[in-house]
């Protein structure tokens, strides 16, 4: 990625952090980021150090908001991943190469999604 798109960390699950007006914060902060070209990465808390010896995150522990957290983020991904990574390849001499791939790589990802009935 070049200097002009970032690339931002949510956490999506955080044991201490849990409450429904974090979550529904967030999503709502991903909505604001519609118009910013950015690539939005969900992040599950990760215990180190003393917290180390304590349970990690189970999936069973997701509930609908955080499941919609991280379709947000992946809609507002592959939106954006299509565009930068157009820009990035521009002018390069591996761009007749690689575009297709990458074109193929969102496409799969998008199609996976939507039988999996997570995009519509």
């Amino acid at each position: 990625m070049r200097k002009d798109e970032p690339v931002g960390i949510v956490m999506a699950y955080d044991p201490e952090e849990s409450r429904r007006e974090g979550i529904v914060k967030t999503i709502e902060s991903i909505q604001d980021l519609k118009d910013f070209k950015s690539l939005v990465v969900p992040l599950f808390f990760v215990r180190l150090g003393r917290l180390r010896s304590r349970d990690w995150f189970r999936v069973e522990e997701m509930n609908e908001l955080h499941k919609q957290l991280l379709v947000k983020c992946l809609e507002h991904d592959i939106h954006w991943a299509k565009i930068i990574m157009r820009s990035y390849l521009r002018g390069n001499w591996y761009q007749p190469l690689l575009s297709p791939l990458c074109k193929l790589f969102i496409w799969l990802i998008e199609r996976k999604a939507q039988s999996e009935a997570i995009l519509h």
